[in-house]
């Protein structure tokens, strides 16, 4: 699913951030 990457994505930078 395009949109669970995208959400997998926002959490890591969310947490690296």
């Amino acid at each position: 699913n395009h949109k669970e990457s995208k959400l997998v994505i926002f959490e890591k930078e969310n947490f690296i951030g």
